[in-house]
């Protein structure tokens, strides 16, 4: 296992085993990085190694051990592992780590205790699908479908998202990959059936299909956007958010990026960048590997900030920020015939985010210039609302 602080590696001989963990990130030279060796027992076992940027968790069937770096010196910690079960996931946070048991329960620990906390998961989770320094999400089934739940790593209590816990009712056959946008906004679930579903934190019963024939996708690091791979080709979403307002805006809102070879399903994208995409297709078959890193569309960085400096109800400074990325993109298209100039994402991620908002002035320009007239005459229609009746239209809207 290997992150940008810890290299920490497994060694087996004929005479003994260890783990050696080596600090990649210190002031030392090369020759003297830091260093540390963990003897095993003879019946000692490594199930699990993780590592993060700032702490590295060994697990093994009897033991845990911690590894943090400070001054230039790794500094380990020995916790018994007093668990039945067998440890068969783990997810490492800044200030906890998650240990995922065979039977299907959760345990935190926090760094520096050595005392676990126990999710009340009631039903046993069918999945800890991932984990943030603010929140763990489990999934649990239900008759009804998939019930998402995030619990707090502090307190070990549901997160409560406007007063109430989620516990969002997600209608998959069966969750395989779930994450979480750099926000915190979004999630996205893939399932089973390779069917790549979106949901708002804010409205967790509300989940949507953004895309199927989904084998690979991956939030763009600091961005609310998507990069996947779907159908044998690779793609990029800027808004994902569209699918919760209107489906025909995710076709406007996504777009085909150019891959130097042929991805398919055992193609990866091992990280996504605001700049670019680590793709990969590993050998197999008879087949060569391949690897690139792909260039992602270069608007979505100053889109994305523009609709943060948004407030609510008044996009102008994203409507400003468009209009100068299609100024920009339509002079790069005129001296090289070859570029498009993708207007149309610009526009679907404008009027995604002045429906959610409620600014109809906005919401008319955006569906204006994308030529869906039939939307523009509806929200003329909703002049004159209050507040909260226009929000419960555009629910409706939504919903339709």
């Amino acid at each position: 296992m290997r992150s940008a602080l810890f290299s920490i590696s497994e060694i087996e001989t004929d005479s003994y085993r260890k783990i050696e963990i080596i600090a990649l990130e210190s002031e030392s030279s090369v020759q003297d990085m830091p260093t540390e060796t963990l003897h095993l027992a003879s019946d000692e076992r490594v199930l699990l190694i993780s590592a993060d940027d700032k702490y590295g968790t060994v697990v093994t069937n009897t033991s845990i051990y911690t590894v943090m770096l400070s001054n230039d010196r790794i500094f380990t910690n020995f916790i018994p592992l007093n668990a039945k079960e067998t440890p068969i996931g783990i997810y490492q946070c800044e200030t906890y780590f998650a240990l995922h048991m065979s039977d299907a329960t959760v345990f935190i620990y926090t760094l520096g205790s050595d005392t676990p906390t126990r999710l009340p998961t009631g039903a046993p989770p069918a999945a800890l699908l991932a984990a943030s320094k603010d929140a763990l999400i489990l999934c649990v089934p239900s008759p009804t479908g998939t019930r998402v739940r995030l619990f707090s790593p502090t307190t070990g209590k549901d997160v409560l998202i406007n007063g109430a816990p989620f516990k969002g009712i997600v209608p998959l056959n069966g969750v395989c990959r779930m994450s979480v946008s750099p926000d915190g906004k979004l999630v996205s679930l893939l399932d089973r059936t390779d069917q790549l579903f979106v949901l708002s934190t804010e409205d967790p019963g509300d989940v949507r299909l953004l895309a199927d024939g989904v084998t690979a996708h991956s939030w763009l690091s600091e961005l609310p956007a998507l990069v996947y791979i779907a159908k044998g080709e690779l793609r990029f979403c800027v808004c994902p958010q569209a699918a919760l307002v209107d489906g025909d805006l995710v076709k406007s809102a996504t777009m085909q990026l150019a891959c130097p070879f042929a991805v398919s399903k055992t193609t990866t994208i091992e990280y996504a960048t605001p700049t670019e995409a680590l793709i990969v297709t590993p050998p197999g078959n008879g087949t060569a590997p391949a690897m690139a890193q792909v260039p992602t569309p270069f608007f979505a960085q100053p889109l994305h900030r523009a609709l943060g400096r948004s407030t609510r109800g008044n996009l102008g400074p994203a409507l400003t920020a468009c209009y100068s990325l299609i100024r920009h993109m339509s002079a790069d298209s005129a001296a090289n015939s070859s570029s498009e100039v993708p207007q149309d994402a610009l526009w679907a991620a404008i009027a995604t985010h002045a429906m959610f908002q409620g600014d109809r002035s906005a919401a008319m320009r955006a569906y204006g210039e994308l030529g869906w007239y039939s939307r523009v005459k509806f929200i003329q229609s909703l002049q004159g609302m209050e507040h909260g009746e226009l929000n419960a239209a555009l629910r409706e809207f939504r919903a339709y």
